[in-house]
């Protein structure tokens, strides 16, 4: 059986994003019968490479990773091995992830760099962006190259859009309405 495991990118624990990925991990527990485990980003800040952490090759260990950020990483980094996929789901800020799903990218950095690309390679990365107007494609793109240059594994480059309609009921977000799931 397949195992996921979905990290919720946004700043909200239950806003759109979240209920994106419950909506798309109901139809594959219903369709491939998969096991997941759902995480929410609460707590992980930027690399910022700093000198302590360079000096005593804390970032770069394989066995155990270590860094002078105590926080949410070291749970995400040690649970990625027990999973064959990684879905990140983020809003869109400005036409951008999130700023904290950003900030587990970078970090997520110096652990491809350490192994020429490999401490990811068996992992594939799906990407699923919720905007009210427009981002969701640049948000999905942005994240898929991260991934990409981390040694991820892409499977999927189409996208579809979850879009809120407006008052207006004029549809945005630059697809049209065959290839959208628009919710009600």
């Amino acid at each position: 059986m397949k195992r996921i495991l979905v990290i919720n990118g946004s700043y909200n624990r239950y806003g759109n994003t979240a209920k994106a990925l419950d909506v798309l991990l109901e139809h594959l527990v219903k369709v491939n019968q998969v096991g997941y485990d759902k995480i929410f980003l609460s707590d992980c800040g930027a690399c910022s490479n700093c000198s302590e952490g360079l000096k005593r090759n804390y970032c770069q260990n394989q066995v155990k990773p270590d860094c002078i950020h105590h926080d949410q990483f070291y749970e995400l980094i040690e649970k990625m091995y027990l999973y064959d996929t990684i879905i990140m789901g983020s809003p869109v800020y400005l036409d951008f992830p999130s700023p904290k799903l950003l900030s587990l990218m970078s970090r997520m950095n110096f652990m491809a760099e350490s192994t020429d690309r490999q401490y990811y390679k068996d992992i594939a990365l799906y990407v699923v962006a919720t905007g009210y107007c427009s981002g969701t494609k640049a948000v999905t793109h942005t994240l898929q190259a991260a991934g990409e240059m981390l040694g991820l594994n892409i499977p999927a480059r189409s996208s579809y859009e979850w879009i809120t309609l407006w008052k207006d009921r004029r549809l945005r977000g630059g697809d049209s309405r065959v290839k959208l799931y628009i919710p009600e």
